[in-house]
C-alpha cells in the first residue's frame, strides 16, 4: 500500500490510498479515529456555535480548550497520515502493484544502469518490499528516488520536525548504498555523488563494510560510523529526525547519533545501490514512512 495524505487546507480530498494491506502498524485504526475526529468536530462546533458571538475570556478559553481537546491522544503520524498536517506524508508499504513491478511511479523516479533493478520483491510469504539491485556490472547503479510531488520543506507550514522511518535490509555491507532524505533538486543521482561536503542531505551510507550517518548543509557535512549498528543479511529499523536545532539517528528506537548540520531545504526520498568491489549490493526497504510535526 502506498499512502500520500495532502496538508491540511485540502483536507481528505487529497488523499491517494492504493489498495489493501497491512500496512504500517500506526495505521490499522486510522478510519475509525478519522471518524471519531469528524464526529468530535461536528460536536464541538454545535455546542459552541451559540457562544462564538460573545467575546468575554471565560467563553473563550472554552472554546480553545474544546479545539485542543479534537483528536486528543494521536501521534503527529497518525494526525498526518490521515491528512490532517500541514505538508504532505508518505507511507509506503510497497503492496501496489505486482511482484516484479516498478514502485508506483506517483511517488518515485527510478533510474536503472545495466543489469540494475529497482522492483517490488516478496520479503517473505506475506511481505513485500522495495528492492534496490546494484546488478553484476561495476560502477552500475539502482536508484529510486522521489517525484517532486512529495517533498518537504523545514520552513514551510511551521514544520518543526521532518521524520523518516524505513525498515531495511542490506544482504552485503561490502557494497555501497545510500538512504534517507536529499535536495530535491538533486534526488536521481547515484551514492558516488553524495559523498563530501557540499550537499544537502541526512542519510545512512554504505562503502565497503563501513556504515555512517550522514548529515550536510552545503558548507559542512558531520559524519559518525555506525557500523556497529549494521548487520548484513538483517533487518533494521531506521529513523532520521531532522529538528530546528539538529540532525539525530536512529537504529532501532536506539540514538546513535545527533549532528549539528541542518539540511535546511526542500527534500525527498532517496535510496541507491552500487556496484563496487564486484559486488551486487542489494538494499531492500519493507516500508519507507515520512511524516512532519
Amino acid at each position: 500500500m502506498a499512502h500520500l495524505t495532502g496538508g491540511l487546507l485540502d483536507g481528505l480530498s487529497k488523499s491517494f490510498e492504493i489498495t489493501e494491506g497491512s500496512g504500517d502498524r500506526t495505521t490499522d485504526s486510522n478510519e475509525a479515529i478519522r471518524a471519531k475526529i469528524d464526529t468530535e468536530l461536528d460536536q464541538s462546533l454545535s455546542t459552541t456555535e451559540g457562544n462564538i458571538r460573545g467575546t468575554d475570556d471565560d467563553t473563550l478559553k472554552t472554546l480553545s480548550d474544546q479545539i485542543d481537546g479534537i483528536g486528543g491522544g494521536l501521534t503527529a503520524k497518525q494526525i498526518a497520515f490521515m491528512g490532517y498536517s500541514l505538508q504532505p506524508s508518505l507511507n509506503d508499504t510497497f503492496l501496489y502493484g505486482e511482484t516484479g513491478a516498478a514502485p508506483n511511479t506517483d511517488f518515485w523516479v527510478v533510474t536503472e544502469d545495466t543489469g540494475a533493478d529497482v522492483s517490488i520483491e516478496k520479503v517473505s510469504t506475506t511481505i513485500r518490499g522495495l528492492k534496490i539491485y546494484a546488478g553484476a556490472t561495476a560502477d552500475s547503479d539502482a536508484i529510486a528516488s522521489g517525484k517532486s510531488l512529495i517533498s518537504w520543506d523545514t520552513a514551510k507550514n511551521g514544520t518543526t520536525n521532518i521524520n523518516f522511518e524505513a525498515y531495511v535490509h542490506c544482504l552485503d555491507l561490502t557494497g555501497t548504498f545510500v538512504f534517507g532524505l536529499v535536495r530535491e533538486a538533486e534526488a536521481e543521482q547515484d551514492s558516488i555523488f553524495w559523498s563530501g561536503s557540499n550537499h544537502w542531505k541526512a542519510t545512512i551510507e554504505c562503502i565497503n563494510d563501513t556504515v555512517k550517518a550522514s548529515t550536510g548543509n552545503k558548507s559542512i557535512e558531520d559524519d559518525t560510523d555506525i557500523s556497529a549498528y549494521f548487520t548484513e543479511d538483517t533487518w533494521i529499523k531506521v529513523n532520521i529526525i531532522l529538528t530546528s536545532a539538529s540532525t539525530k539517528y536512529y537504529i532501532n528506537d536506539t540514538l546513535i547519533a545527533t549532528h549539528n548540520a541542518i539540511p535546511s531545504i526542500v527534500l525527498t526520498q532517496y535510496a541507491t545501490a552500487r556496484n563496487t568491489s564486484s559486488i551486487n549490493t542489494t538494499l531492500t526497504m519493507n516500508y519507507i514512512n515520512i511524516w512532519t510535526e
